[in-house]
């Protein structure tokens, strides 16, 4: 998954909304009165968030389980010793010590494969943390994959390279499944084919809550933008009428060992 794909990445998903990613990590930031020193980019793929990250903390760890996503963020780190990259997938990773915070933008826990698998990587991001250090994510919902990306075809040709992606949604595992082919100019005249399958999962709500509690998290709160940060976002979620497409879910590690246990689910 993202091989071929990952050398057009930031050309073809010009939308990505890298802007509210980062307004949404400033808010929780300055809403938790910390400063923080490192952050783990769990799913980094190509780096795109670390020049907005290195502006709050000193070191940034990079995980991803795409040896070629991670190719392109090294180019983009560029060298920079504040940067460290990590190849493992979110439900293993481990990081030498611990960081105040882990973000994970862009839909990345979608794809993790079932419940278990969700399960395994809030695990992960609990051990990595330190206490008192807090973990910022983002899920599509699953109105968003089952109607918006649906079942259809999509393409884009740019002038050296193209893809062409067939989506089909899985009533059944509440999942849709991308079928990319990816061309890319790789000298004169000739061109490299990649073909790729992607699969993201909807999960619900309470199932993300009670996994986290389940993990050892508390506090979780959940919204759908920066708005949410800084008042109610369950107010404003009803007040809009409408369930938002992406949803970011802001849950702590325990300060101390003694408040460990973990919550009721709400």
């Amino acid at each position: 998954m993202y091989q071929g794909f990952s050398t057009v990445y930031d050309r073809f998903m010009r939308d990505v909304p890298y802007a509210t990613f980062a307004a949404v990590f400033d808010a929780v930031v300055e809403r938790s009165g910390t400063a923080p020193a490192g952050v783990v980019d769990l799913g980094c793929g190509t780096g795109a968030m670390f020049p907005h990250l290195l502006r709050r903390v000193n070191r940034v760890i990079g995980v991803d389980a795409s040896e070629e996503m991670l190719a392109q963020a090294a180019q983009r780190a560029n060298g920079d010793p504040r940067v460290s990259l990590i190849q493992e997938r979110a439900e293993r990773f481990r990081i030498p010590g611990q960081v105040e915070w882990c973000v994970s933008f862009c839909d990345v826990l979608n794809y993790m494969e079932d419940g278990k698998a969700l399960r395994q990587a809030f695990r992960s991001v609990y051990r990595a943390l330190q206490p008192g250090g807090h973990f910022l994510f983002d899920l599509l919902s699953r109105r968003y994959l089952e109607v918006v990306v649906g079942s259809g075809s999509h393409f884009e040709v740019d002038d050296d390279a193209a893809y062409l992606m067939h989506s089909t949604w899985d009533p059944d595992t509440r999942s849709v499944s991308y079928d990319l082919v990816v061309f890319a100019r790789e000298g004169e005249g000739c061109y490299g084919r990649y073909d790729e399958r992607h699969v993201q999962r909807a999960f619900d709500e309470e199932s993300v809550r009670a996994a986290l509690y389940e993990a050892g998290f508390v506090d979780v709160q959940s919204g759908v933008d920066v708005a949410f940060f800084a008042g109610d976002g369950r107010q404003a979620d009803q007040q809009s009428g409408e369930l938002p497409d992406r949803r970011f879910f802001l849950a702590s590690r325990p300060a101390t060992a003694s408040g460990g246990l973990p919550a009721p689910v709400e």
